[in-house]
């Protein structure tokens, strides 16, 4: 199945995508030997600006910051990737996002009991938000050599992690994400018996991560026709799935 990178299998994209800096030479050197896909391979590394995040050619990448925490705050449910041991482990948990001082801050917790907030100091965890995605159909494409491929959006943030343990600070942490997800629950929440909250806190590691980047990848087709597009925008707009209406709609906005 083909990924961004027109008619480049798939494959392809996962390849350069875990290609260093370092390894360039030795990447192409190897693609040389082995020449087959060598072309589209050597194309998609010359257009890969960060080899350090997501893989984004230049047509899918979103740079406008209000927009993706907009994004962010919308699917804010997302995937806590970091490493221990060389091994990637991954959480799923809600985030409440904050701006302040124009800094970008991620503020969720985890069960105690799970240890992955103990790798936050040995690197820059990576937070994964995924928005809606499709499936699109070579039928809409005006070629008959083409094959599937989807579109998707998501936003990658990548930050420093830092544990709160002060009291003060973790019920402060408590309260805004109350707030965040439903605010109404904060009349029962003063209700409950002081002991009770004080013990369920000691179960949890609360922290923050101030976001040093952002990767934000809008991957709609904009590498195709303007007629392949309102093919794609009229065959999702019509579908009964919310999901495929919403990458119709997203598509519109890039017209």
């Amino acid at each position: 199945m083909v990924d961004e990178v027109g008619e480049a299998p798939w494959f392809t994209v996962c390849i350069v995508a875990f290609f260093s800096v370092s390894s360039w030479a030795a990447a192409v050197d190897d693609i040389i030997k082995n020449k087959k896909n060598s072309f589209f391979i050597i194309r998609n590394l010359a257009k890969v600006k960060n080899k350090n995040g997501m893989y984004i050619p230049p047509y899918y990448r979103e740079e406008d910051r209000e927009k993706l925490i907009a994004f962010m705050k919308a699917h804010n449910f997302a995937n806590l990737v970091s490493v221990a041991n060389n091994v990637p482990i991954a959480t799923h948990l809600p985030f409440v996002i904050e701006e302040r001082d124009e800094k970008l801050f991620l503020v969720s917790h985890m069960a105690k009991a799970n240890p992955q907030w103990q790798s936050f100091g040995n690197n820059e965890p990576l937070i994964i938000f995924q928005g809606p995605h499709a499936y699109i159909s070579p039928s809409h494409y005006e070629k008959q050599q083409n094959v599937p491929t989807w579109n998707y959006i998501a936003v990658h943030a990548y930050g420093k992690a830092r544990i709160i343990d002060d009291p003060k600070e973790v019920w402060n942490l408590m309260e805004r994400t109350i707030h965040r997800f439903e605010e109404k629950f904060m009349e029962q929440w003063k209700t409950l018996a002081p002991g009770y909250v004080n013990n369920m806190l000691k179960e949890i590691v609360a922290f923050e991560i101030e976001v040093t980047k952002l990767d934000g990848k809008y991957k709609l087709s904009q590498n195709k026709t303007k007629n392949e597009q309102q093919q794609i925008i009229a065959s999702l707009g019509s579908s009964e799935d919310s999901v495929q209406k919403e990458i119709a709609e997203e598509m519109k906005k890039k017209m």
